[in-house]
């Protein structure tokens, strides 16, 4: 009976089985399926959950944190918040709605009269001398008091006539 049984093992091993896999793609799955069970078991426990969420709880207090910091230097620097740039923005689309009326109003209000331009200034003679006059400020000291008696002598002369 052992011969028969040693027999048919050696011709079940001849015959090819169709529904077999390789040996390392069968012992592939297994392990992804067990591994698989064990990490949805550890996620789910709660020795786990409480430290992640913690460290969570952690990283999100420092993010909001830094925000915080980030937003008083920033006051203090005075630059203006997005609210304050998005109120600015609205001031100013009502401003150029304003000036859009203002001038549409401006435009029927005239009467179409022509444009006239102002008359042409004539010519003026320019100087022919190239030398710039000398004045009592740009003259040198020498010069002023030598200056100063003809001077005076001009004004008792406009005096006296």
């Amino acid at each position: 009976m052992a011969r028969a049984q040693a027999e048919a093992k050696s011709n079940r091993g001849t015959k090819p089985n169709p529904s077999a896999k390789p040996f390392p793609q069968a012992l592939y799955e297994t392990a992804t399926r067990t591994s698989s069970a064990q990490w949805d078991r550890l996620l789910r426990h709660p020795w786990f959950l409480r430290p992640v969420s913690l460290y969570l709880q952690g990283v999100l207090t420092l993010v909001e944190r830094s925000r915080m910091v980030v937003g008083f230097g920033l006051r203090l620097m005075n630059v203006p918040t997005r609210e304050e740039i998005a109120a600015l923005d609205r001031k100013l689309d009502l401003v150029q709605e304003q000036l859009d009326e203002l001038t549409a109003h401006l435009v029927r209000s005239e009467p179409a009269a022509k444009v006239t331009r102002p008359a042409a200034r004539k010519p003026t003679a320019r100087r022919t001398t190239t030398t710039r006059r000398r004045t009592a400020r740009a003259m040198s000291p020498k010069t002023v008091s030598e200056a100063a008696p003809d001077a005076a002598a001009a004004s008792d002369a406009a005096e006296t006539s």
